[in-house]
Order: structure tokens, then C-alpha cells, then sequence
């Protein structure tokens, strides 16, 4: 990655490897902080971490359908919706918290339990998307590509632990002990920057071994063109 071009993708891939590291080592150095600057930058690296592993996704599925403008202007358009939905759910939770005795939420954070379940709404949509793509790919009997598993395996991890992660953050907001609400925010830092750099490292390391072409002209059409289009030189090659 520190010797490839720079794209979309390495501006992400560092992004989400780093950023969580930052903002954690910031969130453990908490003395230097008061309750209210600790959630205000918990929230928001949340916030913007989820983001970015997102478009991650969204970039990895617009080129499992071949670079297809209609779906990639749907999930842009859902994308942003939930960024609007989940930054208000933010904004009416956290300034709750930061007003309360001791930075504890004492009635119900209905802002924080959207925050949550919006990701989880779309996050189970990219899902769909991706094995809707696997079930076609079975019936044309390509499926085995090397490639499309990559795509397919590590998509599916990401949602499961997204998914769970969400879960658990709604439970804590929920019925946990309002001490504990805000707890699930650094395990999603820490876990998306775990995975979320999976998402590009693997698909680069399965299309270098494949010597997957840059170009539709270079594919052997008895392949699955169509999967391989929308990935380009600056996306993945060395």
C-alpha cells in the first residue's frame, strides 16, 4: 500500500487503519479531557469512521455489478440519507449525555438508539446487494471466481461485525446501565479498523495474484467481464 499510486482507495485504507489508532489513544489519555470533549470525539470519529468503511463497501459492490450508475446513484442517495439520519440521532444524543451530572444519559437516548439502527437498516441493504450479486453469479455458474469470493467473504464479515457491533451499542443505550451507554463507541473504532482495511488489502492481494485485468479489451470473455470493468489501475494494481 505505502508504495502504490495514490486513489480513492489508499486515501481510505489509511484512513480507517490509522485514524481509529488516534482517536483511541486520545479517548485512553481521557484525564487531559473533560467528560463532554470525550464524547463529543467519540461520536464523531465513530461517525466518521463508519463513513469511510462504507464507501468502501459502496465502491467494492458498484464494481461486483459492473459499474452499474443507476445502483451506484441508489446506494449514494441511501448513503446520504443515512449519514443526515445518523448525524441528527448523534446531535440529539450526545449533547443529552454532555448536559447530564457526570456525563451519564438519565432518560431514554432515543437519538443514539437512531444512530444505531439507521447503520444497521443500511448496512443490512449493502448486504442484500452483495449476496443478490452471489445468488446470480451461482446461476450463471461463475461463482468460484476468485475474485467475486473475495468480494462476497470479506463483505459479509464486515456486515456481521458491524451488525453486532450496532446490536450491542443499541442494547447499551437501551436497557444497559446508563454508566456503561456509551461504552460500545470505542469497540467500534477498534473493530472497523480492524476490518475495515481487509475490505481493500484483500481484494488488491487476490487481483495482483490473479493478474486481473485494467481493462475490459484485456479480459477473456469467458470470464465474468462484467465483474472486473469498474476496477481500475488506481484502484488495485501495484
Amino acid at each position: 500500500m505505502w508504495l502504490s499510486p495514490w486513489a480513492r482507495t489508499k486515501i481510505l485504507y489509511f484512513f480507517i487503519r490509522y485514524y481509529p489508532m488516534l482517536a483511541l489513544i486520545l479517548l485512553i489519555a481521557r484525564r487531559s479531557m473533560s467528560c463532554q470533549e470525550w464524547l463529543l470525539l467519540e461520536g464523531i470519529s465513530a461517525l466518521l469512521l463508519e463513513i469511510a468503511v462504507e464507501l468502501t463497501l459502496i465502491l467494492r459492490i458498484y464494481a461486483m455489478y459492473g459499474g452499474n450508475r443507476r445502483l451506484m446513484n441508489l446506494m449514494m442517495s441511501c448513503f446520504a440519507i443515512q449519514i443526515a439520519i445518523m448525524a441528527i440521532g448523534l446531535g440529539l444524543g450526545v449533547p443529552k449525555i454532555m448536559a447530564s451530572s457526570l456525563c451519564i444519559e438519565t432518560s431514554f437516548p432515543v437519538g443514539l438508539v437512531i444512530y444505531s439502527a439507521v447503520s444497521i437498516i443500511y448496512e443490512t441493504f449493502l448486504f442484500g446487494l452483495t449476496m443478490a450479486r452471489y445468488v446470480k453469479a451461482m446461476r450463471n455458474g461463475w461463482s468460484d471466481v476468485a475474485l467475486l469470493s473475495v468480494l462476497v467473504r470479506d463483505g459479509a464479515w464486515a456486515f456481521v461485525i458491524i451488525f453486532i457491533i450496532m446490536i450491542i451499542n443499541t442494547l447499551l443505550f437501551t436497557i444497559a446501565p446508563a454508566t456503561l451507554a456509551a461504552i460500545g463507541f470505542p469497540w467500534l473504532l477498534a473493530l472497523l479498523g480492524a476490518v475495515g482495511p481487509r475490505l481493500i488489502t484483500n481484494l488488491r492481494a487476490q487481483a495482483q495474484n490473479n493478474a486481473c485485468p485494467s481493462s475490459v479489451s484485456q479480459v477473456d470473455f469467458s470470464m465474468p467481464t462484467d465483474l472486473y470493468s469498474p476496477i481500475v489501475d488506481d484502484d488495485i494494481d501495484p
